[in-house]
């Protein structure tokens, strides 16, 4: 990671603070984040999520994984079925339940991990290999 970005992600002291970055780096503006290979930019399969994971970042929610629903035959000659998935980190409450509200509403398959509110769901099964269990999202993150 460049001095320039590690200096960025250094002076983050909130989630929103995060969020900004994490939205300029979706958008070019920042070449790494923390955790993810150095000055590489969102998978190309993310490409037409980009405006609106910036924009869930800049309201408040911490995205840290997403993928689009696909299925098909993988570089692997394997069969590949992904879900639409997005993982991140909500600190307001206020967001943290209109998020939950609208994915109620919506009929979608949440996780939360809340030791506020005692909730530790089992992570989520996003894609399979043959059928077979490969990538979950909302496993549960050490310190």
């Amino acid at each position: 990671m460049s001095r320039s970005d590690r200096r960025c992600w250094r002076s983050a002291q909130t989630v929103a603070d995060l969020g900004a970055l994490m939205a300029l780096w979706l958008e070019g503006d920042l070449r790494s984040w923390p955790g993810y290979m150095p000055g590489c930019g969102p998978d190309e399969e993310t490409a037409h999520l980009v405006p609106s994971l910036a924009a869930l970042n800049r309201a408040g929610f911490l995205t840290i994984a997403s993928q689009p629903g696909e299925a098909g035959v993988g570089h692997d000659g394997s069969w590949w079925e992904q879900r639409a998935a997005v993982e991140g980190f909500v600190s307001d409450r206020t967001l943290y339940h209109r998020l939950l509200d609208a994915a109620e509403a919506a009929d979608l398959t949440v996780a939360v991990h809340d030791a506020q509110a005692g909730v530790d769901d089992p992570a989520i099964t996003v894609t399979t290999v043959d059928g077979e269990p490969y990538t979950a999202f909302a496993s549960w993150l050490c310190r």
